[in-house]
């Protein structure tokens, strides 16, 4: 069940996608995020580049938003995307950034252009990830 915080903070990520910059893919993706401390880390967009690598993704920097700006951990993290016909899952690299900066019980929200909303656990999304444990 998606709560009404996961539903607001989902509802901001969408106003997001009006200013993100990708005349190549035309993939539009924004996510934000709200942190164990109550910090609400709004509107972070993806930034293409004709070379793709150079592009920002939007979920990685939103995790740099929230670590510049004293963050904690993630309680949720909603992501839009645009024109696509299935809810869009972070690539394996954005989930293990979210994932370093989670706890278990953190909430993926996931929605196509303020369509049927889902939540995934992080846990559940990478339940093997690498972690600081494994480097003890």
């Amino acid at each position: 069940k998606i709560s009404d915080q996961q539903k607001r903070l989902f509802y901001i990520v969408e106003d997001t996608r009006k200013s993100i910059y990708f005349p190549y893919s035309r993939f539009q993706v924004g996510v934000a995020l709200i942190t164990t401390n109550e910090k609400y880390i709004k509107g972070v967009a993806n930034v293409e580049n004709i070379s793709y690598p150079v592009g920002a993704c939007a979920g990685k920097g939103a995790i740099i938003v929230t670590v510049a700006d004293g963050g904690t951990k993630i309680i949720d993290i909603a992501i839009s995307v645009s024109k696509l016909f299935q809810p869009y899952i972070p690539f394996e690299a954005c989930r293990h950034q979210i994932f370093e900066f989670s706890n278990c019980d953190t909430n993926i929200i996931i929605g196509i252009e303020n369509k049927k909303l889902i939540s995934i656990k992080i846990k559940d999304l990478l339940p093997k990830a690498f972690s600081s444990r494994h480097l003890a």
